[in-house]
């Protein structure tokens, strides 16, 4: 999402390929509260982390990186 344009509080979007609705908008911050539709519990994203469309693009995991990761 491009951050000059920021969400609106109940706007619902994606986060990667997972769509989230909008709770809070901390312009100042270009942060942006949401929470998953399925969840109950709401969490900080960066809002130019949102999309208009799911992003199926192949990822890798951080976690593959730590020491003890078994996969």
């Amino acid at each position: 999402m491009n951050v000059q344009n920021l969400p609106s509080k109940g706007e619902l979007l994606f986060l990667i390929n997972r769509r989230v609705v909008v709770t809070k908008v901390y312009k100042t911050f270009n942060l942006v509260k949401v929470k998953y539709l399925e969840d109950a519990f709401d969490f900080f994203v960066d809002a130019s982390a949102l999309t208009n469309e799911a992003d199926y693009t192949d990822s890798l995991t951080i976690r593959l990186f730590e020491r003890d990761y078994d996969g």
